[in-house]
Formats: structure tokens, C-alpha cells, sequence
């Protein structure tokens, strides 16, 4: 289980999000699926452009230099009542506008889920994330 700041999982990178380094594109849609029976709660996806200094790490407090805490692009928050019922497992879909900007050298960006109450994953592999992002 996880309680309030604590790293779900591992750090993502998600592919492909623009179509060069260094371009721009907007996170338009940001779906969450817990399989399994979980407890759901709120939930930050948290945005930025390359490595952080100091690796997230599942279950532990998310820390960021005042550097790394500058280059954050984005916080998304999933909503605890967003989660709806699909078969055994739980989804939430979220609508957003964020901007995000992939760095030089790539066409991805990284991200990292934070708990923000008690989630209760029914595995440890319990969690996925996905983006819908509008390229131009």
C-alpha cells in the first residue's frame, strides 16, 4: 500500500510524444488503469522533460531539486472519484490541456504517478499509465 507522496511504481517514460527533440505537444487526455481490485485515491502525474537527479523510487517520498522541481512541465491530477468500475479492474480517464516539451536529443518525456492517499494496488504490477497527446 502507499499513503500520501509516495512514488507509485517506477518512473515512465513515454515515447513519441512529439515528433521531434525539442518540440512541443499537449497532454490531452491521461488514463489510469489499476487492475486487479485496488483502492483507489488521488493521484499527481507528475511531467518533466529527462532524468532526475535522484531516481524516484517505488513507495519512497518523491524528492526534486529546486532545479528539477523548475523543469517540471506538468501536474496532473487523477481524481480518487474519477476511477470507475471495468470488468475487475478500475480505470479513470482525465481530460487535460498541460503543454509539455520533449528535451533536446528526444521525442519523450518521463513521468512518475504520486500518491495522494491510501492506494492499495491489487499487484505490483497493478498500475498502468497512457497518454493522449495532440501533435502538430
Amino acid at each position: 500500500p502507499y499513503s500520501t507522496g509516495q512514488v507509485v511504481g517506477s518512473e515512465m517514460t513515454f515515447n513519441a510524444v512529439t515528433r521531434f527533440a525539442g518540440d512541443y505537444a499537449v497532454v490531452q487526455e491521461v488514463q489510469i488503469l489499476l487492475r486487479g481490485n485496488s483502492v483507489q485515491s488521488d493521484m499527481d502525474l507528475v511531467l518533466y522533460p529527462s532524468v532526475l537527479e535522484t531516481q524516484p523510487v517505488n513507495g519512497a517520498e518523491l524528492t526534486l531539486t529546486d532545479s528539477e522541481a523548475l523543469a517540471v512541465q506538468a501536474v496532473i491530477r487523477i481524481p480518487g472519484g474519477a476511477f470507475l468500475q471495468v470488468g475487475s479492474h478500475m480505470m479513470a480517464t482525465v481530460q487535460t490541456s498541460a503543454v509539455i516539451q520533449s528535451p533536446a536529443g528526444a521525442s519523450s518525456i518521463r513521468g512518475v504517478l504520486v500518491a495522494r492517499g491510501q492506494l492499495v494496488p491489487a499487484a505490483v504490477d497493478a498500475v498502468t499509465a497512457s497518454l493522449s497527446v495532440r501533435r502538430d
